[in-house]
C-alpha cells in the first residue's frame, strides 16, 4: 500500500532506486565483462570508468564523493570526448565541466556522485 502511494517515504525510495536500476541496465557499459579502471582520485573521491564494451563502444565515467567535504575530480582533455559531451546517465542531463590549464574539472558534494556517459548516446 505504501508503494502505491507516490508521496510515501517508501516509493520515493524505490523511484530512485528503479532509476539507478534503469539506468544500469541500459547501458552497455555496466555489463559484467565490460572492462574497468580505477581513475587516481582526490581524497574521497571514487572514480571508475567502465568500457568501452558493446557494438557502440560506451564508456560510462562512474565518480562517487564519499567524503566529508567538497572534493574535486580533474581529467587531461585527451582522457575524454573532444566534443566536451558528458551525459547523467541518472538525471538525463548534460554536464559541462569546467577547462583549466588543459584539463577537465568538476566538483562534486559530499554525498554525491554521477555516472557520466563519455561521448553522446547513440541513435
Amino acid at each position: 500500500a505504501a508503494l502505491a502511494d507516490p508521496d510515501s517515504l517508501r516509493a520515493i525510495v524505490f523511484a530512485g532506486y528503479r532509476a539507478l536500476l534503469d539506468a544500469r541496465a541500459a547501458g552497455s557499459a555496466f555489463h559484467p565483462l565490460s572492462p574497468q579502471r580505477v581513475h587516481a582520485a582526490d581524497s574521497g573521491l571514487l572514480a571508475i570508468e567502465r568500457g568501452p564494451f558493446g557494438p557502440d563502444n560506451e564508456r560510462v565515467l562512474c565518480l562517487f564523493n564519499v567524503g566529508p567535504a567538497e572534493a574535486e575530480w580533474r581529467a587531461a582533455l585527451r582522457d575524454l570526448p573532444h566534443d566536451r559531451i558528458l551525459t547523467d546517465l541518472v538525471a538525463g542531463d548534460r554536464v559541462y565541466p569546467s577547462i583549466e590549464a588543459r584539463d577537465y574539472s568538476l566538483e562534486l558534494l559530499p554525498g554525491e556522485f554521477l555516472w557520466l556517459l563519455l561521448g553522446d548516446k547513440p541513435g
